[in-house]
């Protein structure tokens, strides 16, 4: 039964390669729906070299689109279902990363599969600038990030 502010847990595990050397790790959490929250603990088991992992908080926190708070009741198209959806993250010196992810959501748990490839330079990072998402219709049932 859909509830506004129904609080979830989520499981995640993350593969793929990026510049060519595989990358992986698990992770688990809450999701607040009502603050549109989302708090977890993630394990890296294995980085590529030069990737700062700080990088996953614009990957994978905001990998949950039906955790978002809803602005003046609009609603929210994700919320209450599984869902997959895709994302290209785009750097100013060219490089580029390809995400994949497939939310599965059974009773208040929502189970995430990622998959992320690509080439990119990500030396460490101080912070990660503000991200902007938007949503457009793409056709019936399908929707652009």
């Amino acid at each position: 039964m859909p509830t506004k502010n129904r609080s979830l847990t989520f499981s995640a595990s993350l593969t793929g390669s990026v510049n060519y050397e595989s990358i992986a790790l698990s992770g688990k959490g809450d999701i607040e729906r009502g603050l549109g929250l989302t708090l977890g603990a993630y394990t890296i088991e294995h980085l590529p070299k030069g990737f700062d992992p700080m990088l996953f908080s614009a990957i994978l926190i905001t990998g949950y689109p039906n955790a978002s708070a809803s602005v003046e009741d609009t609603p929210n198209i994700f919320r209450d279902r599984s869902y997959d959806y895709r994302r290209l993250i785009k750097f100013r010196d060219g490089g580029e990363l390809q995400f994949r992810a497939r939310c599965t959501l059974e009773g208040d748990h929502i189970t995430s599969r990622f998959h992320l490839r690509g080439a990119v330079h990500v030396p460490a990072l101080v912070s990660i600038e503000p991200l902007i998402e938007m949503m457009s219709r793409a056709a019936a049932g399908l929707v652009y990030l």
